[in-house]
């Protein structure tokens, strides 16, 4: 699966997130064969760093905590190792509009916490022989659905066409500066730049194009929050 995969799939930039040394190895091996950056960390997780290397998908690995073990997950923060890395994404709008691939270990899909954001789950080690094409797959066929909005980055000095995100809080992104805009009616929104400063937006002063539906009622077929 080494260099001859390398030549069928564009490169990916991948962030790995696991608290076990030998997992987080055991998936890197097979993504750098594969001809993919990765960025491979544990805890605590250098946040500037994963910003930096923007990162085009996020795999986070999950697993049941020793105390948990052999009974039902009553605290996710204290029975899911790992759990914290993903409610710390959303406090980071450049990396929460990207791909994100759950690894469990000792934890089924059925068990992860609610809510969970998440785009595919795969078991360690049993779905480690189709973890590279499905990884692949789910992160090319999302790319392909992102909707790409009416409206332009209130960033100064940027001005690239917004995209539609899955996540409420934060409505559309900037693929280009990591910019996030929150969007509060039809007129008024939050913007929040990459460095988290915050600022009042006028959503009218963003439009490019006439959006062809409402921010807070997208048609069916064009859910902005896949």
């Amino acid at each position: 699966m080494g260099a001859e995969h390398a030549h069928d799939v564009a490169m990916l930039n991948i962030v790995l997130l696991n608290d076990h040394p030998m997992v987080l190895k055991a998936l890197e091996v097979p993504l750098t064969e594969a001809g993919h950056r990765v960025l491979a960390d544990v805890s605590p997780i250098d946040w500037d760093a994963v910003v930096r290397f923007k990162p085009q998908v996020i795999v986070a690995g999950i697993s049941r905590s020793r105390e948990a073990a052999g009974r039902p997950i009553a605290s996710p923060a204290e029975d899911v190792i790992g759990y914290r890395a993903l409610m710390d994404l959303r406090q980071y709008p450049a990396i929460t509009a990207v791909p994100i691939v759950i690894v469990g270990m000792g934890i089924v899909e059925s068990e992860l916490p609610v809510p969970t954001h998440y785009d595919l789950f795969l078991y360690f080690p049993d779905d480690m022989e189709t973890f590279v094409p499905r990884l692949e797959e789910v992160t090319h066929t999302i790319k392909r659905r992102r909707l790409i909005s009416g409206y332009r980055c209130p960033n100064p000095g940027c001005g690239s066409r917004l995209t539609y995100t899955r996540e409420r809080e934060h409505d559309l992104f900037c693929p280009k500066c990591g910019s996030a805009v929150a969007v509060l009616d039809d007129d008024h929104a939050i913007w929040r730049g990459p460095r988290g400063q915050q600022e009042a937006a006028r959503m009218g002063e963003l439009r490019v194009d006439p959006p062809a539906v409402s921010l807070h009622e997208p048609a069916a077929s064009e859910d902005p929050h896949r």
